[in-house]
């Protein structure tokens, strides 16, 4: 899953492995932990990472329908996390982790290998596919 830009790959293993010490929490039966105390710091540090993502991404690609694109992805990804965790109420704390762990790693999955290599590609100045 790396990019070949170090800082967004430094940072994607982060998010990687929050994601799996909540898994990790989860399956020994701390699904209220993995809430109550790991989803903040997953939380906290993908809005970091998308600030950062966000300046690199103005340095090679503002104004464009790409950045906008990219820029949607993230709104998009802290919405619905914002909507999960308010579904708190309606479901117990195991159910709401596995649905967590599940978007997150597809959705990380999914935007590593398409819109940030796109972003990759362009600091390294290649040309985009």
């Amino acid at each position: 899953m790396d990019t070949g830009v170090r800082q967004i790959d430094l940072q994607h293993q982060e998010l990687v492995r929050l994601i799996n010490e909540m898994e990790r929490a989860h399956a020994a039966g701390q699904s209220s932990t993995a809430l109550d105390d790991i989803l903040p710091s997953l939380t906290t540090y993908a809005l970091f990472h998308f600030g950062d993502e966000e300046l690199l991404l103005a340095q090679v690609a503002e104004g464009t329908a790409y950045a906008e694109h990219h820029l949607k992805e993230h709104r998009n990804f802290v919405a619905e996390i914002q909507r999960l965790i308010s579904s708190r109420a309606s479901q117990s704390d195991a159910e709401l982790v596995e649905v967590l762990t599940r978007y997150l790693a597809h959705w990380l999955l999914s935007h590593i290998s398409g819109t940030d290599r796109v972003l990759a590609r362009r600091l390294l100045g290649k040309p985009a596919p």
